[in-house]
C-alpha cells in the first residue's frame, strides 16, 4: 500500500533526555517489573503513583510500555480522536482511507490466503476494533472478537482477457473509495480479484484511525508470512507482539496525566503562542470553499544529479539533513509566493522510537508545526541554521499530540482551513521492496486517487543520484500551472543557493514582473477645476434642475446665484486660500450650497455632520483651525468661532458681484476627518488639483450615457464616499437627489422614491444596500443604469441577487482611502474574475498607480499578497497639523524621484487580469458600514473613562458579512463598571458606528505565553444570553420580538429590551423595518431609534393608523425680490 500524503514513515529518534539511566540488564528488568505493576493497578491508583514518581523527578514516559488491563475502558489516542471527529463530520468521505494493491503472480491458494487474513486480524487487535464515545463523550477503543471470512473474492477469469485488467482496476478503485463506519466496523477490508489462474490482485484498505504509513509495510510483511505458514501447514515464524495499539494509547494518556504533557504544551505555547493564526496567504487561483472536497492532484518533478548533489553538500557543510535543506527551500518558496516571512509548515512523524512499536499496526503518527521567520536580507546559511534549530527543537518535544496543541492554543477554526498550518513537508523513504509473497511474485500498485488533506504538500524521496519530488495540492484552490510555477521556483532556488549560499536571499530570487497597475494618462488643465466645470454646466443649461431634496428642487442657475452670493459674504469676512470654513449641515441643498460657496471663495470647506456627537464636532472645529462656520441651525454646542446662517433665503439676500480668482491646483479644497489611531480623528487635506483629477477620472470610468440623467446620494456628509455622485452630478450636468436620512433608512420609502423618480445612478455601501433590499419591492431599491458600490467589500451573493433583479444594470466597485481623494480603483463587476473571495477592487483611475510591495518596499510577484501603495495626482497633502503621521503614511516613491506613495495598510494581490483583490488589513483598522474605524481610537476613549484601567476593542464579522465592534475593559482597583453605562458614555464623544455593540468587563485581559495580549482569547459577549425580563405581550409585541430575535440572532427577546442595547445598529434597523412590515407591523426607523424598549415601540405602533407615510414638504421662507428669481422645475 502507498499513502504518501498524510502519514509519515520518518521515525523519531530516541532522546537521551527522556531515557532513564538503566544501562545494566537488572535495572532494565526492574523498569519492566515497575511498568507491569503500574499497568496492573486500577486506574485511580495507577495515576496517583505516576504523579508521585513525577514529583520525585522520574520521567514516566521513559518506562517500557506493557499491556494494560482489559477490564477497564481503553481510550482512543489523541490522534485517533481527531480522525474520528473528522469522520463524524464527513462519514461518507474516503479521504482517510489507506489503500494499495498487490499484484500476485503464480498459483495462489485462496483458502490459505483467507485464513491468513483472519490470522492477521487476530494478530493486530486494532484491525478488529471499533470506536465509540462513552457516556461522558470520551472516545473509547472497543476490541471485537475475531470474525472469520474477512477476505472478499471476485472472479474475473470468465471475462474476456482484454478487459480483465481494466475491470480489476475499477473494482480496486471502488474498494478503495468505499467509506468505513468506525462505530460498527470493520476498519479494514481485503478484496482478492482473480484475473486468471496465475494472476490475482489483492486490494487492502484500512482507515487511517487503524494504521499509518509505517503500518502498511508491517501489514504486507505479516500477511505474507501468515500466508506462507498456512500454505505450509505450520505456525508463522513471527515474533510475539509485546503490546497492542490500545496499550500504546493508554500509556500515552497516562504519562500525559502524570504531567509530561503540560511541560510539552508549555514549550509549544512559547514557540507558537504569539504567531498569527490566519491562514497562509497562498497564491490561490480560487478562494477556499467553506467545505473542502479533499480532491487532489499531483505535480511531479525531479532535482537531478547536480541539484541533488548541491543539496547534499549544503546539508553536510552545515551539519544539517537533506530534509532540513528541502524544508528551508520550501519555506523560501512560500515566503516568495505568499508575501510573508512567518511560515508554518507541518511535518508528520512516526512515533516509533520504542522497540515495542516497531512491529505494531496502528496510527502512531503525530504532526509537528515547524515555524520559521524568514529574513530575505539574510543568506541561505542563516535560513538553514534557523530551520535546523526549529526541526531539532520540534523533535525534542514531539510527543505532544497535535490535537491537544490546537486546543491549548485556542485556535480559531475557519471553515476549509487546516489549523496552524496549511502546507506539509515529508521525506518519504524508498519502499523496502518485497518481491515475493509466500512463493508468489509480487508487484505493488499504489492507490490512484489523490486526497489533499492540506492545501499543499511537498513529498520527496532521496535516491542515489536524484531527489524525486511531488507537490500534492487541493484542486479546489489551485490550478496545475500555479503549482508547476512553484516547483520551478523551488528547483531554481536549489541551484542558486547551492552556488551562492552566502549571498542575501533577496539577491538570489529570480526577477519577476512586478505587481503594479497604472491608470491611463489624462492631461489636466486649469479649466478642469470643479468650480470651472460647475460654471460650464450652469452656462449650458441654467434652468435645468441641479438638486432635489425630497420635494424641494433648485435649478443650476438658482443654486449658482445663491452660492455666488454666499461666497461674497465669505470673501468679505476674509475667506480665501487655506482659510478653513465649517459647513454644519445634513445631507441637503444647504450642504451643497455651503461647499460651493466656500470653494468659490477659494477657501477650504470642512464638513460637519450634525448627527455626530457635540464633543467630536467641537474637537474638529478646534483641530482644523476653522475661521468661521456655516450652519443650517444654531448648534447645540459652543463652536467658539463666528457662525453664519446657512439657508437659501439668507444666501439670496447677499450682494452678488465679486471677482473669483483662478484657484491654484495645490491649494486645499477640503479637510475631511477620519478615525485616528492616536485616539483622536485626523484631518485629511485634499487639494483642488487632486479633486479635479478625481472627478474627471471617475466620470471617464463611469461612462455615463446621456440617458443617465440623475444620481442619488445617501452617504453621510462627514465622509467623502458621496463625493462621487455629488461632484459627478455637479460637473457632469446631472440632477442630484439628496435623499434624507429618514428615507435612506426606510426600505419601503427608499424603494418608492427611487422608483417614482427613476433614479439612474446610486452609490451606496454594500451592507446598506443589503438592508434596503428588505423592502416589499426590493428591485425598486436599485437604480436604472448604474450601481456604484464602495466603502467595504462586496460579496458575490449580493451581486448575484441584484443582477437577477436588474440584469441590464451595470455594477461598479469603487475603492480608495480618503488620502487618495475619494477613491482610486474601480472594477466593473461584469468583467471581474470570480476567482477572488469578494469582488475585486479593480484598476487605477487615470493619472494614478497602484503598487503591491513587501515590507522592504520591493515589488512582489503578480499574484502574491503584499501591501497596497497608491500614487498619482490624487494623493492628499497629508494630515493637517500632523507632520510625523504624514511622513509615516506618505513615503517617497522608490520608482519615481520626487513623488510620493500612500501606504494604505491594505493587504492585496494583483490578479491575472491586472485588477487588485482586497485580502484584508495589515493593522487593526476596519470598515464599519463603510466608515473607516481605528480600533485604537475607541480603545483610547474607553481608557479615558473613569474607573477603566485597561481596554481593548475587537472587530468581528458576522455570517452575513457585517462587521461589529466589541469592547473589553478591566476596572481599576475598587471600581465598579457597567458595560451599558460605558456605551452610553462613549456615545457622547464617538459616532454611533464607533460605539461597540457590547462591552464586556473582565478581571484581566488574556495574555499569551509571551505576555502579549491574546486577542483570540477575548470572548464574544453573550448578548442577551442571561437576560431576565417579562415576555412580550400581545400580537404586536410578539411579532416585533420575533423579528428582533431573527435579525439579532438571539433566542429570546423581552418586552423591556432595547434594540440597540442588544447589539442593533442602523443597518440592522432597516432589516427590522422591512421584515416587520412583511408581518403587517408598520414601523419606521425613527420610531425604532426613539423607542426605549420593545413594548414602547409596540405601543407607538398601536397608537397610529397604518397609513402609508406622507413625505414631509418643507416650509420655505419668502425670498426678497431685489433681483430676478429662478423658475421652478415645473415652470421650466
Amino acid at each position: 500500500m502507498a499513502e504518501r500524503h498524510s502519514s509519515a514513515p520518518n521515525n523519531l529518534q530516541p532522546s537521551t533526555r527522556c531515557l532513564p539511566n538503566w544501562n545494566r540488564r537488572p535495572m532494565q528488568l526492574e523498569a519492566q517489573r515497575l511498568a507491569e505493576r503500574l499497568a496492573a493497578l486500577p486506574k485511580p491508583q495507577r495515576l496517583a503513583l505516576l504523579r508521585r514518581l513525577a514529583e520525585q523527578g522520574m520521567n514516566a514516559s521513559a518506562l517500557p510500555i506493557v499491556p494494560f488491563r482489559r477490564d477497564e475502558p481503553l481510550p482512543a489516542s489523541h490522534a485517533q480522536r481527531g480522525l474520528w471527529l473528522t469522520w463524524r463530520m464527513a462519514p461518507q468521505s474516503a479521504a482517510y482511507n489507506l489503500a494499495g494493491t498487490l499484484v500476485l503472480g503464480g498459483a495462489l491458494d485462496a483458502e490459505a490466503l483467507s485464513a491468513a487474513v483472519d490470522d492477521l486480524a487476530l494478530r493486530h487487535e486494532v484491525l478488529r476494533t471499533v470506536f465509540r464515545p462513552d457516556a461522558e463523550g470520551e472516545l473509547q477503543q472497543l476490541p471485537q472478537p475475531g470474525v472469520p471470512g474477512l477476505l472478499q473474492v471476485e472472479d474475473l477469469s470468465v471475462w474476456p482477457a482484454a478487459g480483465r485488467e481494466s475491470e480489476a482496476h475499477a473494482r480496486a478503485q471502488r474498494h478503495a473509495l468505499q467509506p468505513f463506519d468506525l462505530e460498527t466496523g470493520p476498519v479494514w477490508r481485503v478484496l482478492l480479484v482473480r484475473l486468471d489462474a496465475c494472476t490475482h490482485w489483492l486490494s487492502i484498505v484500512a482507515h487511517h484511525i487503524a494504521a499509518d504509513g509505517w503500518s502498511e509495510a508491517v501489514l504486507v510483511q505479516d500477511l505474507a508470512a501468515l500466508y506462507e505458514a498456512r500454505v505450509a501447514g505450520r505456525v508463522a515464524a513471527l515474533p510475539t507482539l509485546p503490546i497492542q495499539f490500545a496499550d500504546h494509547a493508554a500509556w500515552q494518556h497516562e504519562w500525559s496525566a502524570a504531567g509530561e504533557i503540560e511541560r510539552q504544551l508549555a514549550h509549544w505555547k512559547r514557540r507558537l503562542g504569539d504567531a498569527q493564526q490566519a491562514a497562509l496567504p497562498l497564491p490561490m487561483d480560487r478562494p477556499r470553499p467553506p467545505v473542502r472536497s479533499d480532491a487532489g492532484a499531483l505535480h511531479r518533478f525531479v532535482l537531478s544529479d547536480a541539484l541533488a548533489a548541491g543539496v547534499r553538500r549544503l546539508a553536510e557543510s552545515t551539519g544539517s539533513s537533506v530534509f532540513m535543506v528541502m524544508l528551508a527551500l520550501l519555506k523560501l518558496v512560500l515566503a516568495r509566493c505568499c508575501g510573508t516571512g512567518d511560515i508554518h509548515v507541518g511535518t508528520p512523524v512516526a512515533d516509533r522510537r520504542r522497540a515495542e512499536t516497531h512491529r505494531l499496526v496502528g496510527y502512531l503518527t503525530n504532526v509537528l508545526v515547524l515555524r520559521t521567520q524568514l529574513n530575505l536580507r539574510a543568506d541561505f546559511r542563516a535560513l538553514l541554521a534557523a530551520v535546523r534549530e526549529t526541526v531539532l527543537d520540534a523533535h525534542s518535544h514531539a510527543e505532544c499530540p497535535f490535537d491537544l496543541l490546537v486546543s491549548a492554543l485556542a485556535v480559531e477554526r475557519e471553515a476549509g482551513v487546516h489549523p496552524l498550518f496549511q502546507v506539509k513537508c515529508t521525506e518519504q523513504q524508498e519502499a523496502a521492496g518485497l518481491d515475493r509473497f509466500g512463493g508468489l511474485a509480487l508487484h505493488m500498485r499504489g492507490a490512484d486517487a489523490v486526497h489533499a488533506h492540506f492545501d499543499l504538500s511537498l513529498d520527496f524521496t532521496v535516491r542515489p543520484r536524484e531527489i524525486a519530488c511531488e507537490f500534492a495540492y487541493a484542486v479546489d484552490i489551485f490550478d496545475a500551472s500555479t503549482v508547476a510555477r512553484m516547483a520551478e521556483l523551488l528547483a531554481e532556488m536549489a541551484q542558486r543557493v547551492s552556488a551562492a549560499p552566502d549571498r542575501p536571499l533577496v539577491e538570489l530570487l529570480p526577477a519577476v514582473a512586478p505587481s503594479q497597475a497604472v491608470g491611463e494618462t489624462l492631461t489636466r488643465q486649469a479649466a478642469d477645476d470643479v468650480i470651472a466645470c460647475w460654471a460650464r454646466s450652469v452656462a449650458a443649461a441654467g434652468e435645468a434642475p441641479a438638486l432635489r431634496c425630497e420635494e424641494q428642487v433648485v435649478t443650476r442657475a438658482g443654486l449658482d446665484a445663491m452660492a455666488q452670493a454666499l461666497a461674497a459674504q465669505l470673501v468679505a469676512r476674509g475667506v480665501g486660500p487655506e482659510v478653513r470654513v465649517g459647513v454644519h449641515a445634513p445631507r441637503s441643498i444647504e450642504l451643497v450650497l455651503g461647499l460651493l460657496a466656500v470653494l468659490k471663495a477659494g477657501g477650504v470647506y470642512v464638513p460637519l455632520d450634525p448627527a455626530l456627537p457635540a464633543d467630536r464636532l467641537a474637537y474638529q472645529v478646534r483641530d482644523s483651525g476653522m475661521a468661521l462656520m456655516l450652519s443650517v441651525d444654531e448648534p447645540a454646542w459652543t463652536p467658539g468661532i463666528a457662525v453664519l446662517p446657512l439657508s437659501l433665503s439668507a444666501a439670496a439676500d447677499a450682494p452678488v458681484d465679486f471677482p473669483i480668482a483662478a484657484p491654484n491646483p495645490r491649494q486645499t479644497a477640503y479637510l475631511i476627518y477620519t478615525s485616528g489611531s492616536t485616539g483622536r480623528p485626523k484631518g485629511v487635506a485634499i487639494d483642488r488639483g487632486a479633486l479635479a483629477n478625481y472627478v474627471h477620472g471617475v466620470l471617464a470610468r463611469l461612462e455615463l450615457p446621456e440617458s443617465a440623467a440623475s444620481m442619488a446620494m445617501v452617504s453621510t456628509v462627514a465622509a467623502d464616499l458621496g463625493h462621487t455622485v455629488l461632484f459627478g452630478a455637479l460637473c457632469a450636468g446631472r440632477l442630484l437627489h439628496l435623499i434624507s436620512a429618514e428615507r435612506a433608512f426606510d426600505p419601503d420609502r427608499f424603494a418608492e422614491y427611487m422608483s417614482r423618480h427613476r433614479v439612474d445612478v446610486l452609490k451606496i455601501v454594500p451592507s446598506h444596500l443589503q438592508a434596503l433590499l428588505n423592502a416589499r419591492e426590493p428591485a425598486d431599491v436599485l437604480p436604472r443604469q448604474l450601481l456604484i458600490m464602495g466603502g467595504e467589500a462586496t460579496r458575490w451573493p449580493l451581486l448575484d441577487r441584484v443582477a437577477a433583479m436588474r440584469p441590464r444594470m451595470r455594477v461598479l466597485n469603487h475603492y480608495g482611502p480618503t488620502e487618495t481623494t475619494v477613491g482610486i480603483l474601480t472594477q466593473d463587476a461584469g468583467q471581474a474574475l470570480r476567482r477572488s473571495a469578494t469582488l475585486p477592487v479593480g484598476r487605477p483611475l487615470p493619472n494614478s498607480a497602484a503598487h503591491v510591495l513587501d515590507a522592504d518596499l520591493q515589488p512582489v510577484p503578480r499574484g502574491v499578497a503584499g501591501e497596497l501603495y497608491l500614487g498619482g495626482a490624487g494623493l492628499a497633502h497629508g494630515y493637517a497639523g500632523r507632520a510625523g503621521m504624514t511622513a509615516e503614511r506618505f513615503v517617497a516613491n522608490p520608482f519615481a524621484a520626487g513623488e510620493r506613495l500612500y501606504r494604505s495598510g491594505d493587504r492585496v494581490r494583483l490578479l491575472a487580469d491586472g485588477s487588485v483583490e482586497f485580502l484584508g488589513r495589515v493593522d487593526d483598522q476596519v470598515k464599519v458600514r463603510g466608515f473607516r474605524v481605528e480600533l485604537k481610537e475607541i480603545a483610547q476613549s474607553l481608557r479615558m473613562q473613569p474607573g477603566v484601567q485597561e481596554a481593548e476593542v475587537l472587530a468581528r464579522d458576522s455570517e452575513d458579512g457585517r462587521t461589529r465592534l466589541f469592547g473589553y475593559v478591566v476596572g481599576a482597583a475598587g471600581a465598579s463598571i457597567d458595560g451599558e453605562a460605558l456605551r452610553a458614555q462613549l456615545a457622547r464623544s464617538l459616532p454611533e458606528y464607533m460605539v461597540p455593540a457590547a462591552i464586556m468587563v473582565l478581571q484581566a485581559l488574556p495574555l499569551n505565553a509571551n505576555g502579549k495580549l491574546d486577542r483570540r482569547a477575548l470572548p464574544e459577549p453573550e448578548q442577551g444570553g442571561e437576560r431576565a425580563g417579562a415576555a412580550p405581550v400581545g400580537e404586536v409585541e410578539e411579532a416585533l420580538a420575533a423579528v428582533w430575535a431573527e435579525v439579532l440572532g438571539l433566542e429570546r427577546i423581552g418586552r423591556d429590551d432595547n434594540f440597540f442595547a442588544l447589539g442593533g445598529d442602523s443597518i440592522l434597523s432597516l432589516k427590522v423595518v422591512g421584515r416587520a412590515r412583511k408581518r403587517g407591523v408598520q414601523i419606521s426607523p425613527r420610531q425604532l431609534f426613539e423607542s426605549r424598549s420593545l413594548s414602547a415601540l409596540a405601543a407607538l405602533v398601536a397608537g397610529e393608523a397604518p397609513a402609508a407615510p406622507v413625505a414631509a414638504i418643507p416650509v420655505l421662507d419668502a425670498a426678497r425680490r431685489a433681483r430676478p428669481l429662478s423658475l421652478s422645475y415645473a415652470q421650466s
